[in-house]
C-alpha cells in the first residue's frame, strides 16, 4: 500500500509542478502579449502625430480690424463696427 501512495504521490507531485508551469507559462505568454500590444499601440499612436509641430493660436482679441464682437441681450453675437478716434 505504500508503494502505491508513493507512486500517486510522485505522480500527483508531477502534475502539480506541471500544471503550475503551466500557469506560470500562460501568465507570461499574456504578459508578453500585453506588453506588444502597448508597444503597438504606442507606435500607432506616435504615427499619428503631425510630423512638423502644430502653429501655436494666438487668441482672438483685437485684431486691428476695427471691428468689434458683442453679444446682444438675448445672447445673440454680432459684430459691430467700431468708430476710430
Amino acid at each position: 500500500m505504500d508503494d502505491l501512495g508513493d507512486v500517486y504521490g510522485d505522480w500527483y507531485r508531477e502534475k502539480s509542478a506541471l500544471s503550475a508551469g503551466t500557469l506560470l507559462d500562460r501568465e507570461l505568454e499574456e504578459q508578453e502579449a500585453q506588453r506588444r500590444q502597448r508597444e503597438t499601440d504606442d507606435e500607432l499612436y506616435q504615427r499619428s502625430l503631425p510630423l512638423e509641430s502644430m502653429p501655436v493660436l494666438k487668441p482672438l482679441g483685437n485684431t486691428g480690424s476695427g471691428c468689434q464682437q458683442k453679444r446682444s441681450a438675448s445672447g445673440e453675437l454680432g459684430v459691430k463696427k467700431r468708430s476710430r478716434q
